[in-house]
């Protein structure tokens, strides 16, 4: 009867180490769209938004050029809720092995909540690149027209049933 509670025990950590890995993953899909009006939203993923964006446009006149601009910044704060799912990962990993990982599945819980209050505020949190024109100082994007696509959304979803899996292991 033990075999089979640590199995189910373990078990349990393996699909919560698998929600935190699904919502990890996330930071490949959009997580942030520049939406100016209905018609056109621009979508930028997860590692655009945490180490920097440049747009660039070839134009073709007489002769070809390229034009770049610099839109996103590297934003620690956009890095910390994944360096926090890596660190969910790892703790989880070491506590699959152990009979009664009670405080890796506390110290996962919390990794994954403060992961979860960081992606809240991933548009508040971005770098916008400066253009400076004659002492003039402007952003490239306007912040208002910023706000969470459907990236962040699945990304809140999986981290938050990690984060229910961990407490029912917890309370059990």
């Amino acid at each position: 009867m033990a075999k089979k509670n640590l199995k189910k025990f373990n078990l349990l950590l393996c699909c919560s180490m698998l929600l935190t890995l699904a919502a990890f993953c996330m930071m490949f899909l959009p997580m942030v769209q520049y939406k100016v009006s209905d018609n056109d939203p621009t979508l930028f993923k997860g590692m655009d938004v945490v180490f920097g964006y440049t747009a660039k446009k070839n134009f073709q006149f007489i002769v070809s050029f390229t034009t770049e601009t610099k839109i996103f910044d590297f934003s620690f704060l956009n890095l910390l809720p994944f360096i926090f799912m890596v660190c969910s990962l790892v703790i989880l990993a070491l506590g699959v092995t152990q009979k009664k990982p009670k405080l890796q599945v506390f110290l996962s819980t919390l990794l994954n909540a403060g992961a979860i209050v960081f992606l809240v505020f991933l548009v508040k949190n971005t770098q916008i690149s400066k253009v400076v024109l004659a002492s003039i100082s402007t952003d490239v994007i306007d912040r208002q027209y910023l706000s969470l696509a459907y990236g962040t959304y699945i990304a809140f979803v999986l981290l938050g049933l990690s984060c229910l899996v961990n407490v029912y292991k917890l309370l059990k």
